[in-house]
């Protein structure tokens, strides 16, 4: 179950605009453009021309320290870049463990970006420290920013609270117009599963901020950031032995995204810890990084799988489920809209700079080593083939909806009639009948009647509890009610 006080986010589409108080582009200043002085960078969000210079400069600049490196094109052709920083006087890159971090897969969510970037600049600012010297020497950092370039853009130029990517399948528009797909919906293992009969037709509407689109990993950024992690965990698989992982493995993968000030590790297609020893080596994680945010800002997250309710086909759980990495999570970053004010972004980048280093000491002394429970090193291990996410968390799953019959529930009814839909005149009629001697006829009229009377209540109070926005604040209400789907 969630959390107390958890609450499904708002699915409805937010108004337009390039900011969250403004209603349109040209009511809003251009942006000053990036001088090129790497210590003014992060006074301000910064457009995806000049998130590209600063990338390309980190790398000219440091060469022994950075690679910039193209790993796909978005579906507008977009190329999608990751920084690979480490030490590379020492040792073999490719033998290194990776800590993969990105942000900005969720286009209006600024901050993830700007937070990540942070974190690349300070690996290579502070890469003479004792510290970073021996982080650097030991891991290599991918870092990928934005995930979700296209939309990152159209948020910037046309609608500030554009949330999905912007992939145009003329068989998936919205009223005629691109719908895009909800990339952090769109990986595979967990993908469009959820045991929810009005969140299931959320996830296949293209009108939603949910669309989960035609099929897992239909996206080019999620088929690209998840093409770089499985070749470094297949060649480490291929190359261990005894059971043991090879070289190059992925240490830890972590999702930025806003707005909610939590930690959120597996699995989030149940929202449920995953059993011992995985679930407890993740509750260590979470704690270590949560101390190094209480001592770089004071401020702590909420932390574990239930702090949302669940949601099917995110990062984190594909990568612990089927790459079996145990050190990954979403972090929601804090605010309380999708616009954190400018002056924020090098504080909320020092904190998540505090817990990467936090992430990267955890995972010197706990160790890195894939799950012996999920993914595709314990596949190898008990020598069965891919698992479902059925097949690994069993009863913890439940199946979709099954089609609409005698024990379909008032609710699946109420969400269905809703929609004129004729699957659920179709229930109505299947429905089991009460007892006693009246004419078929008139208990299908008793019971038309009686849904007609109850469905306007139901649907209200159903979406009142199921799908109340996720509120966190008052004084929000009326300025940025429609909040992050996390």
């Amino acid at each position: 179950m969630p959390a107390p006080g958890a609450r499904r986010l708002s699915l409805v589409e937010p108004w337009s605009g390039n900011n969250c108080h403004q209603t349109n582009q040209q009511n809003r200043p251009p942006p000053t453009p990036w001088s090129g002085d790497a210590t003014e960078f992060f006074k301000d969000y910064r457009n995806l021309h000049d998130i590209n210079r600063f990338m390309a400069q980190l790398a000219q600049e440091n060469p022994r320290f950075v690679v910039l490196r193209e790993i796909g094109r978005s579906w507008e052709g977009r190329p999608l870049q990751v920084l690979e920083i480490t030490d590379h006087h020492s040792g073999n890159v490719a033998d290194k463990p990776c800590i993969f971090l990105e942000g900005g897969i969720h286009a209006r969510e600024w901050i993830a970006p700007a937070a990540v970037l942070y974190i690349a600049g300070a690996l290579v600012r502070e890469s003479s420290s004792a510290e970073v010297q021996k982080y650097l020497q030991d891991f290599v950092f991918t870092l990928l920013i934005p995930v979700n370039p296209d939309g990152y853009v159209y948020s910037w130029e046309v609608n500030r609270m554009w949330r999905k990517t912007r992939s145009n399948r003329t068989d998936y528009l919205c009223h005629g117009h691109v719908a895009g797909v909800d990339a952090n919906r769109n990986w595979g293992l967990t993908f469009g599963v959820t045991n929810d009969a009005y969140y299931d037709q959320q996830l296949h509407s293209p009108c939603t901020q949910v669309f989960i689109g035609p099929s897992a990993f239909s996206e080019p950024e999620t088929q690209a950031a998840s093409g770089y992690l499985q070749k470094r965990q297949q060649s480490s698989l291929h190359a261990s032995k005894d059971g043991k992982m090879g070289p190059g493995h992925i240490a830890a993968f972590i999702d930025y995204h806003s707005y909610a000030q939590a930690m959120l590790p597996p699995w989030a297609v149940t929202g449920k810890t995953p059993t011992n020893p995985d679930g407890a080596y993740q509750t260590a994680m979470t704690s270590a990084v949560n101390a190094a945010f209480q001592q770089s800002s004071g401020r702590t997250f909420r932390t574990g799988a239930d702090v949302f309710p669940p949601d099917p086909g995110t990062g984190p759980d594909w990568a612990f489920g089927h790459l079996g990495i145990r050190a990954t999570m979403t972090v929601e970053l804090e605010g309380r809209s999708f616009c954190l004010p400018s002056n924020q972004i090098e504080f909320v980048g020092s904190e998540q700079w505090a817990g990467v280093k936090a992430l990267a000491g955890f995972l010197t002394v706990q160790g890195s080593q894939p799950s012996s429970s999920f993914g595709i090193f314990a596949d190898r291990a008990t020598n069965r083939g891919s698992a479902t996410i059925s097949e690994l968390l069993g009863s913890e799953v439940h199946p979709k909806p099954s089609a609409i019959g005698s024990s379909t529930s008032f609710s699946q009814l109420a969400a269905l009639d809703a929609q004129g839909g004729q699957r659920g005149q179709e229930a109505l009629s299947t429905t089991a009948s009460p007892g006693g001697g009246l004419p078929s006829f008139v208990v299908v009229l008793l019971i038309l009647g009686a849904i007609m009377l109850m469905a306007p209540i139901a649907i209200f109070w159903f979406g009142r509890e199921k799908r109340k926005p996720y509120v966190r604040d008052a004084s929000q209400i009326g300025e940025t009610a429609h909040v992050e789907l996390e």
